[in-house]
């Protein structure tokens, strides 16, 4: 009998080695494929759970200690395995420069954080010869224009993509002539792909100049024809003798109208005068009606707010100015993309959005202090509350932005008036909560509840899949099919929305999840119990990150919550129905029913705009 024990156990032996072997090498194809197979997830989770077995007995909820974590082995395989995938982005990085510099029309080179020479084109070996740093530029430019291109280069992690440029000169030698030209060069920050460390790129000025530009400049200035064609010459980067030149004119008559063209326009310098041009033509060719997908939202105002230790959080202010003033927390893996714009919906009901992006996600700088508590946030919108002359506010959290819109309201309890959430995350408490959310997410979540440590790994494999093309993969595994966002993800519309999501958040590779996981995956009900404000939760019954029964159960233990349950809808909620929630946060406050579910509906008191 003993001896039957006895090869019981040692089968289980043999089967969890087995297993064990097995999830080891899943870690390492995970590297090499860039993608986190069903496999990975099925080991993983009996990993976990067998792990979270032997640690706990029975149930486990907030009030269970933490885990100590000390199988070295798995870890050193995790650890590995992250290098690996560290490796491979950072060896995609110069293919992808080498790339980006022989696309632009003209001279083009590239320089790292540090001021190094990341990447150059034939046309910049021909301008700047056998250059390896930054600092050799500072010979061929003019001091304060050096100095800007050195504040530049030290933003790099800070500078929203291609927004913030330097237009400069730059004295180059050229053949035949006793003196050196001056051509004008643009410098601005890129990011080569999602992911990727900010670079500083400067190139040849190229305006993207047609003739529908030409005939509007020309009507707006009243500028002649052959002060068109010298305007057209000064933008490609030619210089007065160069222009005088090509166009069999004397350097007098060029010279002469190029003080008439700058009479005309306003400038005060040839400089001045194509950096007028250039955002002009960008400005007509451009449709800016599109939100992009490396900076996350062009519209509106933006606004770098400051606080201490020199951290700053970017906003975007954008809807009518005398509009009802929102603040919009995103979530992880959302942004600012619905498929029904936010500009549109906050024209079509008079709100005045204040777009926060989070520390970490697309352009925004780390922040260390609300990394730690989410609570610091309350100090940054409150300096945006001020700047904006707003003393009340409506505060609206998105999935995982609902934490960051209950902190606020924790944090500035005078200033607001209400908070909504959309498909928002609850505290999590008990082991149940965890149970009910879908495969790929719950894998996540208990792995940054009990081996955060090994966390990394797992979202940097995730954030690979996005970059290296496997964008639909990646949202196909978070939402099957069979699953109400399943269905929703079919519509294009929608479909392209979620992607523009994606590629805001992970803009900065891994940082913002890893800091989101320590607070979204616990018990933060002591944040929400300082919530004072009327608080509406919309919530999807279908939701399959967040169970419906947990949000009822939230909602029922908080006198000033109110659930607004939508029965057919999923986590996907504001994808279907932004029209309903936006409705909402416009009725008076008379209307909102505390401390149950599916209070009164809008009264149509809000601009109607068309579905």
């Amino acid at each position: 009998m003993s001896t039957g024990r006895q090869h019981l156990t040692n089968c289980d032996d043999d089967r969890a080695t087995n297993r064990r072997n097995e999830l080891i090498s899943q870690v390492y194809e995970l590297a090499l494929r860039k993608e986190i197979s069903e496999d990975f997830v099925d080991l993983w989770q009996q990993y976990l759970h067998e792990f979270i077995d032997s640690q706990i007995t029975g149930d486990f909820d907030d009030t269970v200690p933490e885990c100590t974590f000390n199988d070295q082995e798995i870890e050193s395989h995790f650890s590995r395995a992250y290098m690996l995938l560290e490796r491979s982005a950072a060896e995609g990085i110069a293919p992808t420069i080498k790339r980006h510099v022989e696309a632009q029309a003209g001279a083009a080179i590239v320089f790292t954080a540090a001021g190094d020479l990341a990447g150059v084109n034939k046309e910049a070996r021909a301008v700047f010869g056998a250059i390896k740093t930054l600092s050799e530029l500072q010979v061929m430019v003019e001091a304060d224009d050096f100095e800007k291109l050195e504040a530049m280069l030290l933003r790099t992690e800070r500078i929203q993509t291609g927004s913030e440029v330097h237009l400069f000169s730059i004295n180059v030698a050229k053949a035949g002539r006793n003196e050196p030209a001056s051509s004008l060069f643009i410098a601005r920050a890129v990011s080569v792909s999602p992911g990727s460390e900010a670079f500083l790129s400067i190139s040849a000025l190229a305006v993207g100049w047609s003739s529908v530009v030409e005939s509007l400049i020309g009507r707006c200035f009243g500028l002649t024809l052959g002060e068109l064609q010298t305007l057209r010459e000064l933008v490609r980067g030619l210089d007065i003798s160069a222009i005088a030149q090509t166009s069999a004119r004397s350097v007098h008559t060029v010279r002469t109208q190029v003080k008439s063209i700058l009479s005309k326009t306003g400038t005060s310098s040839q400089t001045a005068l194509v950096r007028m041009m250039t955002l002009l033509a960008n400005e007509v060719d451009n449709d800016t009606s599109q939100i992009s997908v490396t900076e996350g939202i062009s519209h509106g105002e933006r606004y770098n707010v400051s606080f201490p230790a020199g951290d700053f959080l970017p906003v975007n202010v954008i809807g009518p100015e005398d509009g009802n003033p929102v603040v919009f927390f995103h979530g992880v893996l959302d942004g600012f993309a619905f498929h029904r714009g936010l500009p549109q919906l906050c024209d079509g009901y008079g709100i005045r959005m204040v777009l926060v992006s989070r520390p970490a996600f697309g352009d925004s700088p780390p922040c260390e202090a609300i990394a730690r508590d989410p609570l610091q946030i309350g100090e940054p919108i409150e300096r945006v509350l001020d700047a904006l002359d707003i003393d009340e506010v409506t505060l609206f959290g998105h999935m995982a932005g609902s934490l960051y819109a209950a902190a606020t309201a924790a944090a500035l309890d005078g200033r607001v008036q209400r908070v909504f959430s959309a498909a928002g995350g609850v505290p999590i408490s008990s082991g149940k909560q965890f149970r009910d959310m879908s495969p790929r997410q719950r894998m996540v979540a208990l792995t940054a509840r009990f081996t955060p440590a090994l966390l990394p790994t797992i979202l940097r494999a995730g954030i690979a899949q996005i970059n290296s093309g496997g964008e639909d993969d990646f949202m196909e595994s978070l939402y099957r099919e069979g699953t109400q966002d399943h269905e929703v993800l079919n519509k294009p519309e929608t479909r392209r929305a979620v992607l523009r999501g994606y590629a805001f958040s992970v803009a900065q590779g891994q940082r913002a999840f890893v800091n989101d996981s320590r607070h979204i995956i616990t018990n933060w009900n002591s944040i929400a119990q300082r919530v004072k404000a009327p608080w509406t939760l919309f919530h999807g019954a279908k939701d399959g990150v967040v169970s419906i029964e947990s949000v009822r159960t939230f909602a029922a233990s908080h006198r000033n919550v109110e659930l607004r349950e939508l029965p057919d809808a999923g986590q996907l909620l504001m994808y279907e129905h932004a029209d309903l929630v936006f409705r909402a946060i416009c009725e008076p406050h008379s209307e909102v029913q505390l401390g149950g579910r599916n209070g009164k509906r809008c009264d149509q008191n809000h601009r109607d705009i068309s579905v």
